[in-house]
């Protein structure tokens, strides 16, 4: 068998950035960065692209539950380590094919995330907050009980994006932090 040369994790997961990055949002992009950079190539950084098992997913996984606040509380959410372990199974994915080696993951589990506790106000109480809101803010808020539009769908909302003759809003853009971004860009 022919000796094939393999990348460092810290390496291949560079590349893999600077090739996925042009297919994201600005946003997408910092917060993938920010996993790789900060979680990923410190734990990762200088194993053999083909040397990472999944005994080390579940340890770094592991790693990532116990980590706690000062008050004890853990530090991060399943939701979060599920979005860190995201980009890894992503690098593995492609390293595994450019590489031909065995995908190391086909055996790993999510954690299982919770749902988030929702208690929606009722309708009177909505109407009791819209009268004492100050004026300024009362449409804002109007719209968002009665539409359910998301925070970013609403600050990124044009007036060219309302039907006011078909009483209408089109959802066509999004304001992630604090950047006018198209709701339709891949992610």
């Amino acid at each position: 068998m022919p000796h094939r040369f393999y990348l460092y994790f810290d390496d291949f997961a560079k590349k893999w950035l600077a090739q996925q990055a042009p297919k994201w949002k600005n946003s997408y992009r910092k917060s993938v960065e920010r996993n790789v950079h900060h979680y990923l190539i410190p734990f990762f950084g200088n194993t053999l692209i083909n040397k990472i098992y999944l005994s080390q997913l579940d340890q770094f996984r592991q790693q990532l539950t116990e980590m706690e606040k000062e008050g004890g509380s853990r530090t991060l959410s399943n939701a979060r380590i599920n979005n860190i372990l995201w980009s890894l199974i992503s690098i593995m994915i492609v390293a595994a094919e450019k590489f031909k080696f065995d995908y190391p993951f086909s055996r790993y589990r999510a954690l299982r995330e919770q749902k988030a506790d929702s208690s929606p106000m009722t309708l009177q109480e909505v109407k009791r907050f819209l009268d004492y809101v100050e004026p300024a803010w009362y449409d804002y808020f109007l719209l968002r009980f009665m539409t359910g539009m998301r925070s970013c769908e609403v600050h990124g909302l044009q007036l060219k994006h309302i039907d006011f003759d078909h009483r209408l809003i089109k959802v066509r853009q999004n304001m992630v932090n604090g950047e006018i971004t198209s709701r339709f860009t891949h992610q």
